[in-house]
Parts: structure tokens; C-alpha cells; sequence
């Protein structure tokens, strides 16, 4: 699937380039417009899965993506540091439609004449299934299964030809069977069934981890935090500050009007190793009485919500001053989300398995469950959400972090994730 998305990718950068052409634009300043366009319609999710299936989807992204593009050339030509012209006009709602189109015919021709990979499970079928049922129940991941073999090599050799490769369910076989392909079989796939379940889900279940636990604890113990995401957090965040400066000033001066002081709202969270800290946020509702300081989910206190409340939680703008904690060094951009000291000792006393390793790194602004999953508001909601962080933490990396941020803005706009 990823080969598929990155042949879309680039028959879309082939066609954006033929219209800029025919456009007659051309030069560093209209190369530089079409790769900020291209980043927003990867930003607003135009290659996701979902949205590749759905024309109605694919046009509502890449409309969305190009208007921002437009607006935000628009304001850089009023500051005289871009020319601004027609051309890019007619040629964004062109590229826009076009893409939409395409992408949309071209994936959907792809998934009827792709047939579903079909991979010989390592491992007793009463033992795998249930893990390898949530895959095959994916609508979007093409999959099925040949057999089970635990392992039978001749078995092994009869079912390979009718088969995409094979997914190392039991490990202690793994040796056998690396060594087996090497030797007759190097041009079939091979990997263990974990990492293939996790890397098509893009999370973690917990029932998975606990058929693993050895190796997933191995895993979520490694050190992720390295100097180049700090150095890049430092950077982002005094960019940010500098750049939504005036908003700071615009929203204090909102809250302060309406109901007076304090403007910044402070709560203790739970940060990396369950270390608590002070979090900052631009206050959204009006103050606790004495008698009532209970943790509550956000849902749970609509009523209490200022009119600037609603507009700066909607876009995420009461968040403006984490990026203070960032500098500090309590959170860093990317991250699970700090949990309330309260609502993080009822969910380590939940026994939601496995929940203390979502702190082996430092918590975020935004994140993978952030943007890929529902805010919770329940022990119930916070264990599934609790899968995503999860993989986020064995897969931190620069790059994944890029992937993160660029795909906030979309999460922003449409008010998905945790609140």
C-alpha cells in the first residue's frame, strides 16, 4: 500500500508540473508555491487510505489544502515577499480538481486489480488467529491467509507458490525459516507478525503486546529522546512564539474582557516517568467553586466554557503557551498527551495493562493518538487510545515526528483527537 500511495504521490507532483507549464509558471518563487502545496495536501491527509477511497473526500482535501495555500501566498504577497499571480490561481483549482480525480480513479483501478497479499502464518491457528483477525478485518488492508504451519517445512514448500511470503507468528521458529528462505525462497517476504500487525494498524493492541511482552518491553525501554528532536523542539517553539506573538496578546485581552483574570490557567500533568509539572494553558472556562476540584473529561464541562473559550479550544489556540513548557523542557511538540495528576493516578490504578510505558517519553502538544484517535473520556476510551501512543513510543523518530506535525492542521480544522 505504501507503493501504491507514493505512486499517487509522484503522478500528482508529474501533474502539478504540467500545469504550472501550461500556466507559464516557472522559476525558485513557483517551484517553492507547488512544493508548499504539495506538503498541504499531505498535511490535510489527501493520501490517506480512507480518503483515497471517497472522491467526495479527495476533493473536500486537496479543495481545502489549496485554499490555505492561496490565502497563505496571498498574505506573503502583501508583504511583498511573493508575487501573487492569477496564473497560481487558476492553476491551484485546476491542480486541485485534477488530483482529486485522478487519485480517485487511479486507486480504486489499483485496489480491483490488486489481488489481497496472502501470507503462511508461523504458528498453531488456535493460537494466532485471534491476533491476525484484526488485520484481516481491516476494510482497508488487503490480506488473507493461506495456512498455519508450526512449521511443517514440506507443507511450507507447497503452500509458497500460492503465497506472498510468510509472517513469523511463533519466534522461536524464526532462525529456521530465515535460513530456509535464504536459501530457496529470497524472493518471497518475509517478517515477524507483529511488526507486520502493528505497522498496518498504526498502533499497537494490548493483547498483542501481552502475547509479545518480552519483546515489547525490550522495545518500549530503549531510550527515543535524541538531541535532534530537542534542538528541534527549541527551534519550533521560539519560531511559534515569535509568529503567533499577536494572537497571544488578542486572546488575553478576550479572556480578561469577559471574565476577568487569571489568563493563563496552570494544572498539574503527568510528564515523562510520571514526573508531574506545571502545564500551561490559556484559561478556557470560567473558574472551579471552592467545593468542586474532581477531575473531569472535557465533555463533562461544556457549561463551564467562555465564549473566548470556544473559539480557542475549537482551534486548538488555548494550547499557545505549552509551547513556555517545551522551552522548559516538560513537554516536547510531539508526545502523548499530559494526563491530569488525578486522571493519571485513576488510570494507573485502572490496571490498564502496559499504561506506564506511554511515559517513556516526554509528553506532547500533539501526537499520533492525537491526531489518528478520539479524545477519551473513559478508562475504556483511554485504554484504546493508549494502543496508539504505544506505537508511537516504540517509533519515535524525526521523521515520524515531521509526519505528526504536518498533519495537525488537519486535525485542528475538523476538531479530531484529544481535547
Amino acid at each position: 500500500m505504501n507503493r501504491t500511495k507514493l505512486i499517487i504521490f509522484l503522478s500528482n507532483l508529474g501533474l502539478i508540473y504540467l500545469i504550472s507549464k501550461a500556466f507559464s509558471l516557472s522559476g525558485n518563487s513557483s517551484v517553492f508555491y507547488f512544493l508548499i502545496l504539495l506538503l498541504s495536501y499531505y498535511s490535510f491527509r489527501t493520501y490517506d487510505t480512507e480518503k483515497l477511497c471517497s472522491f467526495k473526500s479527495q476533493f473536500l482535501s486537496t479543495t481545502i489544502s489549496a485554499t490555505m495555500v492561496m490565502l497563505f501566498f496571498y498574505m506573503l504577497d502583501l508583504l511583498s515577499i511573493f508575487k501573487f499571480q492569477p496564473q497560481h490561481v487558476f492553476s491551484t483549482l485546476l491542480d486541485s480538481s485534477s488530483i482529486a480525480a485522478l487519485n480517485y480513479v487511479f486507486f480504486s483501478l489499483i485496489r480491483k486489480f490488486t489481488k489481497p497479499g496472502k501470507y503462511i502464518i508461523i504458528g498453531k491457528e488456535h493460537e494466532y488467529s485471534e491476533i491476525v483477525r484484526m488485520i484481516e478485518q481491516e476494510p482497508n488492508l488487503a490480506f488473507s491467509v493461506s495456512g498455519y504451519i508450526n512449521p511443517d517445512l514440506s507443507q511450507l514448500h507447497s503452500l509458497l507458490p500460492m503465497s506472498n511470503g510468510v509472517l513469523i507468528g511463533n519466534l522461536k521458529f524464526a532462525k529456521m525459516i530465515e535460513k530456509e528462505f535464504t536459501a530457496n525462497y529470497s524472493n518471497k517476504k518475509i517478517e515477524y507478525l507483529p511488526n507486520f500487525i502493528e505497522q498496518r494498524l498504526k498502533r499497537i493492541p494490548l493483547n498483542l503486546i501481552e502475547k509479545y511482552e518480552q519483546y515489547y518491553i525490550l522495545e518500549f525501554s530503549k531510550p527515543k529522546d535524541t538531541l535532534a528532536i530537542r534542538l528541534f523542539d527549541i527551534f519550533v517553539s521560539i519560531v511559534a512564539i515569535i509568529l503567533t506573538s499577536p494572537l497571544w496578546l488578542v486572546i488575553a485581552l478576550a479572556i480578561l474582557i469577559e471574565d476577568g483574570g487569571p489568563v493563563i490557567f496552570k494544572q498539574k500533568r503527568a510528564g515523562k516517568d510520571g514526573k508531574l509539572f506545571t502545564m500551561y494553558k490559556f484559561r478556557s472556562m470560567r473558574n472551579l467553586p471552592q467545593n468542586d476540584s474532581q477531575p473531569k473529561y472535557p465533555d463533562q464541562e461544556k457549561d463551564r466554557i467562555l465564549k473566548v473559550g470556544k473559539i480557542i479550544r475549537k482551534y486548538r489556540l488555548d494550547e499557545l503557551p505549552q509551547l513556555i513548557n517545551v522551552l522548559k523542557g516538560d513537554m516536547s511538540i510531539v508526545g502523548p498527551r499530559p494526563e491530569q495528576k488525578e486522571l493519571h493516578e485513576i488510570y494507573s490504578n485502572a490496571n490498564i495493562p502496559y499504561y506506564e510505558y506511554r511515559l517513556k517519553v516526554k509528553p506532547g502538544i500533539t501526537g499520533w493518538a492525537q491526531i489518528a484517535y478520539q479524545y477519551s473520556s473513559s478508562v475504556d476510551e483511554a485504554a484504546k487510545k493508549l494502543e496508539y501512543d504505544l506505537w508511537y513510543v516504540k517509533n519515535k523518530s524525526f521523521w515520524l515526528n515531521a509526519k505528526i506535525i504536518l498533519k495537525t492542521p488537519e486535525t485542528m480544522l475538523f476538531k479530531r483527537g484529544a481535547k
